[in-house]
């Protein structure tokens, strides 16, 4: 009763204040068809409102507003509710909650553009604030689920509808054109399984023929029957959900210029049978109804892109009389004027925060931040060039204890937020290659699959150890950001290409730097540790890559990676670029020989062997049509330069082998190759424990078990000894560390410490049982420990007790300058049992504390850890990685992604682009120790691996530039 009697005030209401409306509704039915999308677009937005809020069941009293508090109806990312049926079907929600607002958005655009304005303007704003009221009125509603993630969704469908009606124009050929033709197969290949899978595929047990036949028998082939028996908003949302289900088959239908009855037919085909597949699904129950509403809503669309398709092309022949254009011209500078403010409020923003939250070097690291950001705003190329460059070198997480979201990160975010800022947008008529936006596009999705069932969901809220361990759901986030950042640069890729710059010499320029910064700190790390010569010590260098603390090949995929480019520095016909490259070459081949990776020694090889290759086989450009004579001194030269084109490569091949005799004949060397054969044993036994870790059942063999998994994994599932843990605790506001039994491993921090002094660490222990923690000041750069003293902390007691390690340090932190070796303090837990740790202080003689954050007050700032085996951390193989964490599918994604790398840049290659061989070159010896070690865990070089498939081909479809060939009389330069 109450609610007839509110139904009718609103009636009456409307009746009241809106009679007009619905009248000029009516007459719109028999007008212009912009008129009637106008009345149409309002009616939606209504319609979208009040849907949105129905069933209006709000909470009046403070006992529902504790129960929803403590239900799973909200959540300040994602709620609950929104996960119970995993990754795809909240995929599927989040997906129709953006398009359910896109409708809204065109009306926005619209008006946008009526008033002289963007289409765009403002359409984030209005987007964040409508899914604001919404979210904040679903919060006090007892049906209502409320959660941050919606926020997003309705901000991205406002800004697609605003964007669409400003490019409209542009979709009037798209049926009549080969591309719409091409791309309707694609689409489908992508829509088909997440249909499946949404209709519970993947994630629902199935059974056969005689529940299936009791199924049917129950069934109820009445319309509507099942909408009658639940309530008003289950029967709301079923519709609502159905049609935006199957409305796609209509835009495909349009796309292959279909009629409406053929996208009814099929949309009814393809309803039948996923309605008849939930015979055999367990939980489900089919509908007949649903056929009928997916041949409808795929009807709908259909006809309503032919009439919209109708009025784009009218519109085009008979512009209307509104000063439309001279709108969108004026507005353009606008747009681009405040997308770049908006990119430097957020640099100065990201600039500010680093500064005032990052544990080290802070200040100074947001300055060169600003100026990076400077360089970029006058010279965006150079990104690619510091990228590569920085991937290296730019590592502070031994000091920081920052490895989640790091100082790269936020040099790729300032590079990503200036590049799309200072490059043209992709205009029209560019050409679209449709293979590499397909295979990046299912790599993409695969990624997000895989980042999700990685811990993501059910979302938590993050606490103290979300960000500093990889046994956490969040790890996740970190493995899959270098793909993030990979993809993103994508499009700024394309953006270079279609404004005609080249960029791959940049991207080798920065190899080559970066490779230089390596073998910097190897031959410092090699002279402080065990000697330049010394070729029997077992010390193996890890350079700066911090990422190898729990193991890894980082250091000899980067020196692999960077060898072509550095062939072709010698190459080059500049003196001081033959000089650089000739004196770095035996540099880099030296660092790679004292890693002692067998593997790293095979793709070195390859990558070197294919580089020297290229070059002999690359054609030799001449003199270009209309050049100047050639000089006598160059004359002279030609002659040389035959004579070089076979010398130089054979002379880098004899010098590299030179180089490595003596190290690969030192007894380390050869007792690692001695042990080959026992080694591969072990690496079969680790990939067959690490495949069998993963769950039964279909969704596990196709989408794997997630990005950043394997570690925890390992500690609960494999049969392989088990890595020790660490864990955050928090008691009464006070947060205190908790070591785990198991496998070595060290939680330090960098001191400084001098030779010959007494120091006294103090520190507070508990435990449940006798425990014992060993505390140690090493020379220590990573992973090998050099002069260490030694000191132990017993402990029985289930309260807290202070102890005191007197640690005399000897001839530990000796030398000076260059030469004084790093001195970590490192604590690790000897016993069976787990232990608590809290308040470390490291006294000197004069009382001073050389520790930081001791207290464990701001997590682990300033803590790093290391391990001594790495099977706990890593698969050794990137195949075999790929296929425990994406599954088939992702497996299949890598696998065609690199694929279209290598044949690409192996097309170049062959046509006598001699930097397309050198990425070539790089690339199969990166896949070659790729097969063998685990590449795509570090995020820098799953960003490496995707960037090197990627660049080397980036001219070979789009622009006809001719390829780099060593030139004869002029200089070819990077």
């Amino acid at each position: 009763m109450i609610a007839e009697v509110i139904g009718s005030l609103v009636g009456i209401l409307l009746a009241a204040n809106w009679s007009d409306w619905f009248s000029q509704l009516l007459a719109s039915w028999v007008g212009t068809l912009d008129q009637l999308l106008v009345r149409a677009l309002q009616a939606y937005a209504v319609g979208y409102l009040v849907f949105s809020l129905f069933p209006f069941d709000f909470m009046i009293s403070a006992g529902e507003f504790a129960g929803k508090l403590n239900a799973d109806g909200w959540g300040w990312f994602l709620a609950g509710q929104t996960t119970e049926r995993g990754a795809i079907v909240l995929a599927a929600k989040l997906l129709a909650e953006m398009l359910a607002v896109v409708p809204v958005g065109v009306m926005l655009g619209r008006r946008n553009q009526l008033r002289g304005r963007s289409a765009t303007g403002n359409a984030l704003l209005y987007g964040g604030l409508l899914g604001l009221a919404i979210e904040a009125i679903q919060f006090l509603m007892f049906s209502g689920v409320s959660q941050g993630a919606s926020l997003l969704t309705r901000i991205g469908g406002m800004y697609l509808g605003a964007l669409f009606w400003q490019e409209r124009r542009r979709f009037r050929d798209l049926p009549n054109s080969g591309v719409g033709k091409r791309l309707a197969p694609w689409l489908g290949l992508l829509y088909l399984p997440a249909l499946v899978a949404v209709n519970g595929w993947f994630d629902h047990s199935w059974h056969g023929l005689e529940l299936a036949g009791k199924t049917v028998a129950e069934t109820r082939f009445l319309p509507f029957y099942y909408h009658y028996y639940t309530t008003e908003q289950a029967a709301l949302l079923s519709v609502a959900a159905v049609a935006l289900m199957y409305a796609p088959i209509g835009g495909l239908a349009w796309l292959r210029r279909l009629s409406p009855a053929v996208a009814f037919w099929l949309a009814l085909l393809v309803a039948g049978m996923i309605e008849t597949s939930k015979l055999f699904l367990a939980g489900f129950h089919p509908d007949p109804t649903n056929l009928l509403i997916a041949a409808f809503a795929a009807w709908s669309l259909t006809s309503l892109l032919r009439q919209f398709y109708s009025a784009v092309a009218d519109e085009v022949q008979q512009p209307e009389e509104r000063p439309v254009k001279v709108a969108t011209t004026t507005a353009e500078p606008a747009r681009i004027a405040v997308s770049s403010w908006f990119s430097l409020a957020g640099t100065l923003a990201l600039a500010a925060w680093v500064a005032v939250d990052f544990p080290i070097y802070s200040l100074l690291l947001a300055v060169l931040l600003l100026a990076y950001a400077a360089l970029l705003w006058f010279r965006p190329q150079l990104l690619w060039m510091v990228i590569p460059a920085a991937l290296p070198l730019l590592d502070l997480a031994p000091w920081s204890g920052r490895f989640f979201l790091d100082e790269f990160d936020f040099l790729v975010m300032v590079s990503l937020a200036l590049g799309y800022v200072r490059t043209r947008a992709l205009q029209r008529g560019v050409y679209r290659d449709w293979w590499a936006l397909a295979v990046t596009g299912l790599l993409a999705l695969t990624l997000t699959i895989s980042a999700l069932r990685g811990g993501l969901l059910p979302l938590s809220l993050p606490d103290v150890n979300a960000f500093t361990n990889y046994y956490s759901p969040y790890n996740a986030l970190r493995a899959g950001k270098g793909a993030l950042w990979a993809l993103l640069l994508f499009g700024l890729i394309r953006r270079f290409e279609a404004d005609g710059r080249d960029i791959r010499g940049l991207f080798a320029g920065g190899m080559v730097v970066g490779l230089a910064g390596i073998v910097a700190v190897v031959v410092w790390e090699r002279a402080v540790f065990p000697g330049l010569f010394n070729f029997a010590d077992v010390y193996r260098v890890t350079g700066p890559f911090s990422q190898m603390h729990t193991g890894g090949a980082d250091i000899e995929v980067y020196l692999t990676a960077a060898v072509p480019f550095v062939v072709l520095l010698v190459m080059i016909r500049t003196l001081w670029a033959r000089l650089v490259g000739i004196l770095l070459f035996p540099a880099a081949t030296y660092a790679l020989m004292v890693t002692f990776s067998r593997a790293g020694y095979a793709g070195y090889g390859i990558a070197l062997a294919g580089a020297c290759l290229v070059i002999l086989l690359s054609p030799r450009k001449g003199p270009e049509p209309g050049a100047p004579p050639v000089h006598a001194n160059h004359a002279k030269g030609l002659g040389v330069f035959a004579l070089s084109r076979w010398a130089l490569p054979v002379g880098l091949l004899a010098l590299a082998v030179v180089v490595a005799l003596p190290i690969y004949s030192g007894s380390f060397a050869q007792e690692r190759l001695s042990q080959v054969r026992a080694d591969l044993a072990v690496r079969q036994a680790h990939w067959a424990d690490t495949l069998a870790m993963r769950d039964s059942g279909l969704a596990s063999t196709l989408f794997g078990m997630g990005f950043g998994r394997f570690p925890e994994r390992h500690y609960w599932r494999s049969s392989e000894p088990r890595a020790a843990s660490y864990r955050l605790e928090s008691e009464a506001g006070n947060v205190f560390l908790r070591l785990g039994a198991g496998l070595s491993l060290y939680m330090e921090q960098l001191v400084t410490v001098q030779p010959h002094r007494d120091y006294v660490l103090h520190l507070a222990l508990r435990s449940s049982q006798p425990v014992t923690l060993s505390a140690s000041l090493c020379e220590k750069w990573l992973l090998t420990s050099g002069r260490c003293v030694f000191g132990t902390a017993a402990s029985e007691g289930r309260q807290w007790e202070e102890h005191q390690i007197r640690l005399a340090s000897g001839e530990v932190g000796a030398g000076s300058g260059l030469l004084h070796a790093p001195v970590k303090l490192s604590l690790q837990n000897t016993s069976a049992a787990s232990l608590d740790l809290d308040n470390v202080r490291l006294l000197n003689e004069d009382g001073a504390d050389l520790t930081d954050n001791g207290g464990f007050s701001r997590a682990l700032d300033r803590w790093f850890f290391s391990v001594d085996d790495d099977l706990p951390w890593h698969v050794w193989s990137m195949p075999v990685a790929i296929l425990f964490e994406q599954g088939v599918i992702g497996l299949l994604a890598f696998a065609v992604m690199l694929l279209l790398g290598v044949w690409r840049t192996g097309r170049r290659a062959r046509q006598g682009d001699i930097m397309a061989g050198c990425f070539l070159a790089s690339l199969l010896g990166v896949l070659f120790i790729g097969s063998v070690d685990s590449i795509i865990d570090s995020p820098r070089f799953l960003l490496l691996l995707l960037l090197l498939c990627r660049v080397g081909w980036m001219w070979s479809e789009t622009v006809g530039v001719p390829a780099m060939r060593l030139s004869t009389p002029q200089t070819s330069r990077y």
